[in-house]
């Protein structure tokens, strides 16, 4: 075994192990508690009992299979109102509106011993440098990185990790300029393009972006003030106001503002082919050739060019079959943590107050800039690149 992985493991196995059961908590959920116990200090271990597919022992790539009774046990469930964690007979009630890190931490000090055989503080500054291990069951393959505070992350299907920074050509930066606000998105032809500024390489003259660019799909650079262009940078077009949600597909832009109008732009003329005001709209996505674009009222289905619309109304719960009575109300039960979508919704990430996650994979507490290229999007966040198959 690569004595760098026997080195992280080496450093995990020397802190005070703590068994953890979970019921009826969302794996995003106990990802956050996870990682909140290993700041404090401690080896968490999951048991067989929890849901998650992500197993935070080193001595196993699947959950732990060693009989709980060799460790305390943290007891982690929902009610339907409050968090419970129950540990060696003490017991704290956490109302889920009230999670954040700080309660969160305040909550697991209460009620958690210290560490056995170092103090707690030495065993907490050491857990912000500890490393993980990154499982990827796809390629049997392990990576070590920094910043995500826990023994072991496997990676979901559809997903790849990459420790450092990579840009649109292929280079890498090292995950140590993570620091740094200017990781470029790419070298394209004479420049070298950023979120707020453009390095031309023939006269190493620095030219400021009039607005940050939110977004390098393919050879389109979509600006944050709704300005559109290519990464010749030989053009330049006003779309719309503030982008909220967006989609290019089949040499078409498809884009939704802030102020609730779609427009639909045809990239090789970049000429507007259809722009309509659908008020409260909240997203837009690709669906059997037509773009959908949901409202509080219901669905909008529009063609690529405009000429047809339909819409769908929201059906109310009175509409429902029992069935889906049921399992709305079997969800409900369990614990899951407030999220927003972050755009594009194709991308398909939310934001907490944790951070970032997609399916409920951490992704890192910052969004420092993401491209796609082809099928795939690329994320860059405070811990390193994340690659992500783009749905069909």
């Amino acid at each position: 075994m690569n004595e760098d992985i026997l080195k992280v493991i080496d450093e995990w196995s020397n802190r005070h192990p703590i068994g953890i059961t979970y019921s009826s908590v969302s794996e995003e959920a106990q990802f956050v508690i996870n990682r909140s116990i290993s700041e404090l200090g401690y080896f968490p271990i999951q048991f067989e009992d929890a849901r998650c597919d992500t197993s935070l022992s080193l001595s196993e790539s699947t959950k732990a299979t060693t009989s709980t009774d060799t460790f305390d046990i943290l007891e982690v469930s929902f009610s339907g109102e409050y968090l419970v964690l129950s540990y060696n007979g003490r017991e704290h009630s956490i109302s889920p509106n009230n999670i954040d890190s700080e309660n969160l931490r305040k909550v697991m000090e209460s009620i958690l011993d210290t560490p056995k055989g170092n103090l707690q503080s030495e065993q907490t500054n050491a857990a912000h440098d500890a490393r993980t291990l990154i499982f990827n069951p796809t390629t049997k393959s392990i990576k070590i990185a920094t910043g995500f505070n826990v023994p072991l992350l496997i990676l979901k299907s559809g997903i790849e990790f990459l420790n450092g920074y990579l840009t649109f050509n292929g280079e890498l930066y090292e995950a140590s300029n993570a620091s740094n606000p200017s990781i470029p998105f790419g070298s394209f032809g004479n420049y070298i393009i950023s979120r707020n500024e453009v390095i031309n390489t023939r006269t190493n003259k620095v030219s400021y972006n009039t607005s940050p660019i939110i977004c390098i799909w393919d050879k389109y650079i979509i600006y944050a003030d709704g300005s559109l262009s290519d990464t010749t940078l030989t053009w330049k077009s006003k779309i719309s106001n503030t982008p909220l949600d967006y989609v290019i597909e089949d040499d078409k832009l498809y884009i939704l503002d802030l102020t609730s109008y779609f427009y639909i732009v045809n990239l090789k003329t970049r000429k507007t082919l259809y722009s309509e005001h659908f008020e409260g709209a909240t997203s837009i996505s690709v669906d059997e050739g037509l773009i959908a674009i949901e409202t509080p009222h219901g669905t909008y289905k529009i063609s690529g060019n405009g000429s047809q619309k339909t819409f769908s109304a929201k059906h109310s719960l009175q509409n429902n079959t029992d069935n889906e009575i049921d399992a709305s109300i079997s969800a409900s039960r369990e614990m899951k943590i407030i999220s927003e979508p972050f755009y594009p919704t194709i991308a398909g990430i939310t934001k907490n107050i944790f951070g970032f996650f997609s399916s409920e994979h951490f992704l890192g507490e910052r969004v420092l800039h993401f491209f796609i290229k082809g099928s795939k999007i690329y994320i860059l966040t405070d811990v390193g690149t994340w690659i992500k198959n783009l749905p069909d």
